[in-house]
């Protein structure tokens, strides 16, 4: 009797390793933020235009969005995929802070998870959502929607190309 208690005993400690083993190896990487400094008058209209990039990039907006404290806190956007691996979900994170010298600091990071579930991965209820690295390029991609909302004026360096110009051209004879 006591050694088929030990037993289930025994196995049930070794089901538990292996599950807290598998769940630590999925867990939530360090974050991976894209920065960037304005220099706006208003921390208000730089706040409406950061949640209007948020929204225009597809990320849902929802109760974690305070603008009191200048932190917004997406919902979940979801690409779904018919094939193992290739869904993914996406969550942005997004802090204003004034900065000493004047102007404003933005921090930016998109969360990312794929979807490892083999059966039905178009089917939210069956997915098995995995932790990836945070996708810096979104976050850089939304940093620059905000900046060009922000932009008073329209930068053109000498690595822009005038598409109306004929290159010099010299016929052969």
């Amino acid at each position: 009797m006591f050694s088929s208690l030990r037993l289930v005993l025994v196995l049930t400690g070794l089901v538990f390793a292996s599950s807290a083993c598998a769940s630590s190896r999925n867990r939530e990487p360090e974050p991976t933020w894209a920065e960037g400094e304005f220099e706006t008058e208003s921390s208000r209209v730089l706040w409406e235009f950061s949640v209007l990039a948020l929204d225009k990039v597809g990320f849902p907006l929802g109760s974690k969005v305070d603008p009191g404290r200048m932190v917004a806190i997406t919902g979940w956007r979801t690409s779904l995929s018919p094939f193992k691996g290739r869904g993914f979900r996406q969550m942005a994170e997004l802090e204003i802070n004034r900065l000493p010298e004047g102007g404003h600091g933005i921090r930016i990071r998109v969360k990312h998870q794929i979807n490892d579930a083999l059966v039905r991965p178009t089917d939210l209820s069956y997915a098995d959502w995995k932790w990836r690295p945070d996708d810096e390029v979104t976050a850089r991609i939304l940093l620059q929607h905000i900046r060009s909302y922000v932009a008073t004026e329209l930068d053109l360096t000498e690595r822009a190309v005038d598409p109306f110009a004929i290159p010099d051209f010299e016929p052969e004879n």
